[in-house]
């Protein structure tokens, strides 16, 4: 819990623009965390760097939700590269689904795989992007 009371803390001042983007991500990059609460780190940076201070009042896109406001978090959550498990974002009848008659309608927004060599081999989840107003 301490950890992401350092965390919040060190994202308050970014808000209130006491602190720069580039101070705070320098400053959560030194916390000497647990690989759980690296995860979470790592995606909390990623929403320090591209979220706006803000909270914008026009209802938002899917592509632009997936892209500026999902993405950024999921990826720091779910990426693992070195162990080949990546959050794709598909829009499509995943490979599971298509083994299955009546599941074609199936057609997640993202996904998150594994990479077998060259090959996508095992889906550990599927998710859905939409706005509020949707």
């Amino acid at each position: 819990m301490e950890a992401v009371t350092k965390m919040i803390n060190i994202i308050e001042r970014v808000a209130i623009g006491t602190t720069s983007r580039e101070t705070a991500i320098m400053r959560l990059l030194q916390l000497d965390l647990l690989p759980n609460e690296n995860k979470f780190k790592t995606a909390i940076i990623e929403m320090v760097r591209k979220l706006p201070r803000v909270s914008i009042a026009e209802d938002t896109n899917e592509f632009e939700l997936s892209t500026r406001y999902i993405d950024p978090f999921l990826c720091g959550l779910f990426d693992d590269p070195d162990k080949g498990i990546f959050l794709r974002w598909t829009n499509e009848t995943t490979l599971e689904a298509r083994k299955h008659e009546g599941f074609s309608t199936i057609r997640p927004n993202l996904t998150i795989s594994s990479l077998h060599g060259m090959k996508w081999k095992m889906t550990y989840g599927y998710g859905e992007a939409k706005s509020a107003a949707q």
